[in-house]
């Protein structure tokens, strides 16, 4: 009986990881010839590999609700397994966060689009599903809440690595018709202010389906993220045009998060 049972939870578990797919456009990729000239002058110079962010045009936003007193499991489980099997399976982890006070994981995985989404966490689901002693010692999620995201093409904006300690996840749902505004006003005015006013912005995302803006913060300390805000919301309380020009968000979310100290992943 409690084989049938674990065959059944891992059929279950094949289905949620492959919830929260969504069409995006494919990847074009152009390539260039050089020039035939005389045969052996010099020898040819390796051509660098584009980083998986600069090429990527779909993004998932993972959430995963663990049951108390398993996040340690959770993680070594990630640290000690997953990291690589996901790399193996062509999911690529762009940044993995904790809220230890909620039980909570967040990660962000890159794809080229949304067949290569589909293939590479087919993939993994059938790598996992080869290991019965993984899928026994694996604690499963309460809960996953899946995302998928893309980074809009914004002039004054390019990702950030920065070192933390502290993380926020703001997520802010946009009135509808207002996205395009929106996000003129983040690049036109509101990363110089960032900056100016010490918020580092490490990534900045949007679901266009939904209309909400997913972005992730970066502090020295809890103090510093303090000292930040403060510094900003009283430069944009400067601004009467500004404030007149910018649609408030309908509703925002904002998780306090750390990256938790692991082995086997880094940016």
């Amino acid at each position: 009986m409690q084989k049938i049972v674990k065959f059944i939870a891992t059929i279950i578990l094949s289905a949620l990881f492959l919830s929260g797919f969504a069409a995006c456009g494919s990847d074009n990729k152009s390539t260039t010839t050089p020039p035939q000239e005389e045969p052996i002058t010099e020898p040819t110079q390796p051509q660098e590999e584009e980083p998986p962010l600069e090429s990527a045009q779909l993004y998932e936003l993972r959430v995963y609700d663990v049951e108390p007193g398993q996040m340690n499991a959770s993680l070594a489980i990630f640290d000690e397994f997953f990291f690589d099997m996901f790399k193996d399976a062509g999911v690529t982890v762009v940044d993995f966060f904790v809220n230890f006070d909620e039980s909570k994981i967040y990660y962000i995985c890159a794809f080229d689009d949304a067949e290569a989404e589909e293939a590479a966490w087919d993939a993994f689901i059938g790598a996992f599903l080869e290991n019965p002693e993984l899928i026994e010692a694996y604690p499963e999620p309460l809960n996953r809440d899946i995302t998928v995201m893309e980074r809009p093409d914004l002039a004054n904006f390019s990702p950030t690595p920065a070192s933390g300690p502290v993380y926020e996840l703001r997520i802010y749902d946009v009135e509808p018709g207002q996205m395009d505004t929106s996000l003129a006003i983040f690049d036109e005015f509101f990363f110089d202010m960032f900056k100016d006013a010490g918020v580092t912005v490490v990534d900045f995302f949007v679901n266009f389906d939904d209309n909400k803006i997913y972005y992730i913060c970066a502090f020295e300390s809890t103090e510093a993220e303090e000292a930040a805000w403060d510094a900003f919301i009283g430069a944009f309380l400067e601004n009467p045009e500004l404030i007149e020009a910018y649609p408030e968000p309908l509703n925002r979310d904002i998780t306090v998060m750390e990256r938790p100290d692991l082995i086997n992943f880094s940016l």
